[in-house]
């Protein structure tokens, strides 16, 4: 069976990208909404895995760069969703297999609360 591959991005990649206000881009965090209120990547957007079909479209436009992130280096949340978001059409979506706890524990900015 094919599978879709989903490109990957490294954590120091992904920080230029954040600290750059030339490319446009959106962080997407796949965890439940509690885990992201306890605290997720700064701009981040929460999306859960089980809401992603109703506000993909809302969310997104066909050429936006999408990055996909949950709790753990190599999360299947992410790369669930990052094969989703290909199948619905979005052709620049990429993982960040850090995820959350690669990034806070490097000391990169993060925040807390609500969507």
């Amino acid at each position: 069976m094919y599978k879709i591959q989903v490109k990957t991005i490294s954590m120091n990649s992904l920080k230029r990208i954040v600290d750059s206000n030339k490319k446009k881009f959106r962080l997407i965090d796949v965890r439940s909404k509690e885990e992201y209120e306890m605290g997720h990547i700064k701009g981040a957007v929460s999306i859960p895995l089980k809401e992603l079909e109703m506000k993909a479209r809302h969310f997104f436009k066909p050429d936006d760069i999408i990055i996909t992130y949950d709790d753990r280096y190599a999360g299947s949340l992410s790369t669930i969703t990052a094969r989703m978001l290909m199948l619905m059409g979005y052709k620049h979506v990429m993982e960040y297999m850090g995820g959350f706890r690669e990034w806070k524990a490097s000391g990169f900015p993060t925040e807390s609360g609500p969507p």
